[in-house]
């Protein structure tokens, strides 16, 4: 009896974690929980690299070009933007291709607390898109 009780109080742990389970990025060595910030404060750039090729993000605010990060292709990757840095001017957002360095740069936009830049990459960089979403 007490061997089904284990394997019956494993499953019903099983299921609840399963069932419990939602996504979440988790941040690796040097990056910060996106869920552990306050959104008050935090903006968000999410990239999807639609391309074959590897992409680097940067930001350009008030003349300062920052590298935010990579992102490998055909995934998706949230960075997230200090929203206190961004309300004092706008930011415009340079893609470039990893392995040939060709680019584009989005025009300019003003970004709030609790807004996300979305960008989509397609294989050329020139019909890529960017729009910004509020919370």
């Amino acid at each position: 009896m007490s061997k089904g009780w284990s394997a019956l109080t494993r499953l019903v742990i099983v299921a609840c974690t399963i069932g419990c389970a939602r996504y979440s990025e988790h941040a690796t060595a040097g990056e910060v929980a996106l869920d552990s910030l306050p959104v008050r404060r935090t903006a968000w750039l999410q990239l999807q690299n639609g391309s074959t090729a590897d992409i680097r993000v940067y930001t350009v605010i008030a003349g300062q070009e920052r590298y935010l990060g990579s992102v490998v292709a055909t995934r998706l990757k949230t960075f997230v933007l200090d929203a206190r840095e961004l309300s004092f001017s706008e930011v415009a957002v340079t893609i470039r291709r990893a392995a040939d360095s060709a680019s584009k740069t989005f025009q300019p936009v003003r970004v709030r607390s609790g807004e996300t830049i979305d960008i989509v990459v397609r294989a050329k960089l020139g019909r890529s898109a960017l729009v910004v979403r509020g919370s």
